[in-house]
């Protein structure tokens, strides 16, 4: 049931409007009222099987949820989507204006119809799919041409133009000249700490403090001092990264037992050759409040790593960080898209964790239906080798941005705030013994943990 309505709401957009106004998918592109015309016939597609209690199935590993929107801003979105998806085939007319092309009747009842017809059973309006059936019928008889002047026929509901919590949170200036929306202002002096207890970077040869055991992930992250703890799994036996939801359920109870009021972040980092469905797989099993989710395919470049040992303690170690130099840790947008939902499904917020320069910009066109349904932490990972190489100590990075460090950048991760003070907005990182005070871009570490002290 859920591929077939999939298919219906791929048909019914660009094919819809394709045989109702007698043009290829390339002109629906181009016009900006067409285009919104196959964003609400495929809202209320959606609208549709939500009511039916139907989950359409992912198309090309999307899942095709996150068309549906309740604003301009999120339709607006939509629309980026549908340029990527159907660019490659702007050429393309459809079968049923082919059909209509050749006097034929087509298949618009079994497509835009159905969805009208579902509707009504439903109790959903679907007054955009009703017309390009009113339309399509219209010039099945002659009484009408398939053209783009039948544009003027749809007279679209009206979708505001902001979430209402963004309406909400703006005060509106209306006194004086120039009157404009206040700035909000967030206050300047709060401070989140998340500590990432083991990570899965680190092995054990590199330090005898690596916590390792369930018992000592637990015993670190109650008594890490932070509001966040970030939670990988290894195998007790020999410290390998695993995913082992055991493990992982062993790990939070006994966290929990210790310390009720820790925020959890697990990792959906998962392991080589795992796919999306299995790295994301803790996400539904705990339910966590914060799940970290990975922006941009990135080679963690850690084989430089082994070349610092001659033995380890365990055979694993040495095959892993050579294992970077032929394999590439996938984050497609199809991934993003596909884990950010499971966590909107089950309602953690997502700890967007950004390794370079570009990954970013994957949220500016992520849909609604993912990250943007709900507020998320996007921690800045400097000084990952030939990744992040910029100093935070002397950048300028975007106003609510948050930052951690890798290796010797742990504790010095602070950042300019309007060119003043330098104000460290998040420290994380596993820090193993004492750290010596070092130079760093002309500012002590001591110096920097103070201010983070402060």
């Amino acid at each position: 049931m859920g591929i077939r309505w999939t298919k219906l709401l791929v048909n019914s957009t660009f094919s819809g409007m394709s045989a109702a106004l007698g043009c290829t998918y390339g002109d629906i592109l181009d016009n900006p009222k067409a285009l919104e015309c196959v964003a609400h016939i495929a809202n209320e597609c959606l609208a549709v099987v939500r009511a039916l209690g139907v989950k359409p199935e992912p198309m090309q590993g999307v899942d095709v949820g996150i068309l549906a929107f309740q604003n301009r801003q999120q339709m607006k979105k939509s629309f980026m989507l549908y340029q990527m998806a159907f660019s490659p085939h702007r050429a393309l007319k459809a079968s049923m204006l082919q059909d209509l092309e050749k006097g034929l009747h087509c298949e618009i009842n079994t497509i835009n119809g159905k969805v009208a017809e579902m509707g009504r059973k439903a109790g959903v309006a679907t007054p955009v799919n009703d017309k390009v059936v009113e339309i399509v019928k219209t010039c099945e008889e002659d009484k009408l041409k398939p053209e783009m002047a039948n544009l003027d026929f749809f007279v679209l509901p009206e979708v505001p133009e902001a979430p209402v919590e963004a309406t909400a949170a703006k005060q509106v200036v209306t006194e004086g000249e120039g009157a404009r929306p206040a700035r909000i202002k967030i206050p300047n002096h709060k401070r989140i700490i998340t500590c990432a207890i083991t990570g899965s970077i680190h092995t054990p040869t590199m330090s005898e403090h690596l916590p390792i055991t369930p018992d000592q992930n637990a015993l670190d992250a109650a008594n890490a001092g932070a509001a966040v703890v970030h939670i990988h799994a290894r195998n007790p036996a020999d410290g390998m990264p695993v995913a082992d939801l055991k493990i992982f359920d062993d790990i939070i109870n006994k966290i929990r037992e210790k310390n009720k009021d820790l925020i959890i972040c697990i990792t959906t980092g998962g392991g080589a050759g795992m796919t999306v469905e299995q790295r994301a797989s803790v996400i539904p099993r705990f339910k966590p409040e914060l799940a970290s989710c990975n922006l941009g395919s990135m080679n963690w470049s850690v084989f430089s790593l082994a070349e610092k040992f001659t033995e380890f303690k365990y055979p694993w170690e040495g095959a892993m960080m050579e294992l970077p130099k032929g394999y590439v840790f996938q984050n497609t947008f199809s991934d993003l898209f596909k884990i950010t939902s499971i966590m909107v499904e089950n309602g953690t917020k997502p700890e967007f964790e950004v390794y370079d320069i570009g990954p970013p910009l994957q949220l500016r066109i992520s849909p609604d239906g993912g990250p943007r349904q709900a507020s998320c932490l996007s921690p800045v990972c400097y000084r990952n080798p030939r990744r992040y190489p910029i100093d935070p100590l002397r950048s300028r990075q975007p106003q609510h941005d948050s930052g951690s460090g890798l290796r010797p950048g742990q504790l010095p991760v602070v950042r300019h705030r309007r060119g003043a003070q330098r104000i460290p907005r998040l420290h994380s990182g596993t820090v193993f013994g004492k750290p010596r005070p070092r130079r760093h871009g002309g500012q002590p570490l001591r110096e920097a943990r103070r201010l983070g002290e402060e």
